[in-house]
């Protein structure tokens, strides 16, 4: 990009963005590789859904059906907890 005369900043500015950007928008290349490689037994979509999912898509993953997301961190027993009440109320 320097060579064509863009500003050194701005290169190394794209050149970040595009790094990261498969990281934040699943489904990223490699779920794709990893399903192929699995012989397709592997859904993208489950693969997808087991990822992390950016915060303003959680309500849109919700709106398909997708009783609760939880987010990196979460303690173990927090879920175990919500799974209890989610099938109690079954």
């Amino acid at each position: 990009m320097i060579k064509h005369g863009y500003p050194r900043l701005f290169a190394v500015n794209v050149t970040i963005s595009g790094s990261l950007q498969p990281l934040l928008l699943p489904p990223s290349h490699n779920m794709i590789i990893y399903s192929l490689a699995a012989g397709g037994t592997v859904s993208v979509a489950q693969l997808f859904m087991g990822g992390i999912i950016p915060a303003p898509d959680v309500l849109t993953v919700k709106e398909y059906g997708v009783a609760e997301v939880f987010g990196p961190g979460t303690p173990t027993s927090a879920i175990v907890d919500y799974v209890k009440a989610w099938y109690a109320a079954q």
